[in-house]
């Protein structure tokens, strides 16, 4: 069994994991998911190998824990379930979804697994209007199914936006009052929009391009680390966001997304205008 450990960690992996070596646990968890072999991708927030069948993430509970991963795995096979193309999650040998080995250093490490998904990480050279079409109604279709979907009562319920930790405005520096004051009210704002089912959910809320993969005829997604509580609107904003910054031309961007928006789910009320696209 050849083993690659990464050698180059996203600066988004906080450096207290990031300083650990995973030699002494990897070998097990790769064999609870019968992915002997499987090759390093790299990190971003998490350690990522991969068989040509499976992907395998890796991350800690410095940084994670066990029940919200095995909550946003309950999400993600309710998507799969109802036939939308994610990255589906896969057990392992023993039907755990996640598998857990000590740190000796303190904590654990979390493992869990998906299929891996066909074609290559969505890039501006694939963005034409059926691929944009595509990506707005698999976001619709996402939030169509956030609708009818019943979490797990034995797992503790993913956050909500507001409790985000960068919307802690207490960690801003000093001498930024007005700023913080500003991003007060902003918030308390947000929070007293009505919330009801036509939209308000579960989401994934992190769907932009590196998070798609395009086969040539089916659009896919993936990482589900992000999926919180949020306002529909929010979803649809993080990838109208990745349109406009893969397409580099103005006048292409503001058709690309006008594209885009066309095929989302529909929305009610005040949300329903189209945001002005100049």
């Amino acid at each position: 069994m050849r083993l690659v450990r990464p050698t180059k960690y996203s600066g988004y992996m906080l450096p207290a994991i990031a300083r650990k070596s995973i030699k002494g646990v990897l070998p097990l968890l790769l064999t609870h998911f019968e992915m002997e072999g499987a090759q390093a991708l790299g990190g971003f927030e998490s350690v990522v190998l991969a068989t040509p069948q499976q992907v395998l993430k890796l991350t800690h509970t410095l940084r994670r824990e066990r029940a919200f991963i095995e909550a946003e795995l309950h999400f993600t096979r309710h998507l799969a379930e109802h036939g939308l193309p994610v990255a589906r999650p896969l057990p392992s040998s023993a039907g755990h979804w996640v598998e857990a080995s000590p740190d000796p250093e303190g904590g654990s490490w979390l493992a869990y697994a998906f299929t891996r998904l066909p074609g290559h990480p969505l890039r501006a050279e694939h963005l034409t209007p059926t691929v944009i079409r595509t990506w707005g109604r698999l976001t619709g279709q996402m939030h169509v199914l956030t609708r009818r979907y019943m979490p797990d009562s034995g797992l503790p319920r993913r956050r909500s936006w507001h409790t985000e930790s960068v919307l802690d405005l207490r960690q801003l520096p000093p001498g930024l009052n007005e700023q913080r004051k500003c991003g007060h009210v902003l918030i308390e704002r947000l929070k007293a929009w009505p919330r009801t089912l036509e939209n308000y959910g579960l989401i994934h809320s992190n769907l932009h391009g590196n998070n798609l993969h395009w086969d040539g005829q089916t659009l896919h997604a993936s990482d589900f680390d992000d999926c919180e509580y949020h306002c529909f609107l929010n979803g649809l904003a993080v990838s109208l966001h990745s349109v406009a910054r893969l397409v580099p031309l103005r006048r292409k961007r503001r058709r690309c997304v006008s594209v885009f928006w066309r095929f989302t789910c529909p929305l009610t009320g005040k949300f329903a205008r189209c945001p002005e696209l100049a």
